[in-house]
C-alpha cells in the first residue's frame, strides 16, 4: 500500500493533536486537579458529612436550622460541641454555618459560622499581608511572601487550606500543597488558625463577602 506525502502529514498531525489533548489545555495551574500532596487520597474520593445550614432559632440546648441544599428544617443538640470548643464563631440567627451532624443522635459535633469566616483578613498589618476567603471555596492572598493561598475546604470537621509557594508561581510550577489546619478561634472580628506549625492571628477587614445561596 502506497502512502502519499499528504497522508503522512495527516497522520503526524493527528498524533500531535492527540498528544496535546491528553495533556490538557491552558496553563499548568489550570490543568492541575488539586491533590492532597501530604496525603495520597484525592479530595474527590474522601466522603464528606458536613452540610451548610441557616440558623433559624436556638434554645439553651438545641439549634433549629434549615438545610440549604434541601430546604429541610432540622433540630440538633449542640451542648456537647459547644462545651468542647467545637462551635467556631458566634451562634447568631440568620447566619450561615457549615455543620458536622450526627443525624442518628440529632446532634452536631462541629460547626463553623461561615458568615463570620467569609471576607478579608489580615495577619500582618505592617506589611498589609492577608487573604480573602470566598463563599465557594476561593482563597486568595494579599501581598504574599513565601506562599500563596489558593483554596479552602471544610471536610469532616477539618479545615483544609490549599496553597502554593511563591517561587513555584514564579517558575509556573503550581501544584497545590494542602495544610490540614485547625480553626482555633473565630468571631466577627478575629480568626486564629494553625498553618505550617504556626498560629496565624488575623483581624477582619470591614469589606465582608455576602454568602450566595445560589
Amino acid at each position: 500500500m502506497k502512502l502519499y506525502l499528504s497522508d503522512i502529514r495527516l497522520t503526524i498531525l493527528c498524533i500531535i493533536l492527540l498528544t496535546v489533548s491528553s495533556c490538557g489545555g491552558g496553563s499548568r495551574e489550570n490543568r492541575v486537579d488539586p491533590r492532597w500532596t501530604g496525603n495520597t487520597i484525592e479530595e474527590e474520593h474522601v466522603p464528606d458529612s458536613m452540610v451548610r445550614v441557616c440558623l433559624n432559632n436556638m434554645t439553651d440546648d438545641s439549634l433549629y436550622v434549615t438545610l440549604l441544599h434541601t430546604k429541610e428544617k432540622m433540630a440538633y443538640s449542640y451542648r456537647l460541641a459547644d462545651d468542647g470548643g467545637q462551635i467556631k464563631g458566634s451562634l447568631t440567627p440568620g447566619n450561615i454555618y457549615s455543620i458536622l451532624p450526627k443525624s442518628h443522635e440529632n446532634r452536631i459535633d462541629y460547626a463553623v459560622n461561615l458568615t463570620e469566616l467569609f471576607g478579608k483578613w489580615y495577619y500582618d498589618m505592617d506589611q498589609h499581608r492577608g487573604f480573602v476567603i470566598g463563599s465557594q471555596g476561593s482563597l486568595s492572598s494579599i501581598n504574599p511572601e513565601d506562599f500563596c493561598f489558593k483554596r479552602w475546604m471544610l471536610r469532616n470537621g477539618q479545615w483544609l487550606v490549599f496553597y502554593v509557594y511563591t517561587q513555584q508561581v514564579a517558575d509556573r510550577q503550581c501544584e497545590f500543597e494542602v495544610e490540614i489546619s485547625e480553626i482555633k478561634h473565630l468571631s466577627a472580628d478575629e480568626l486564629s488558625f494553625m498553618f505550617k506549625g504556626k498560629l496565624l492571628k488575623c483581624h477582619h477587614s470591614q469589606e465582608l463577602i455576602k454568602y450566595s445561596r445560589k
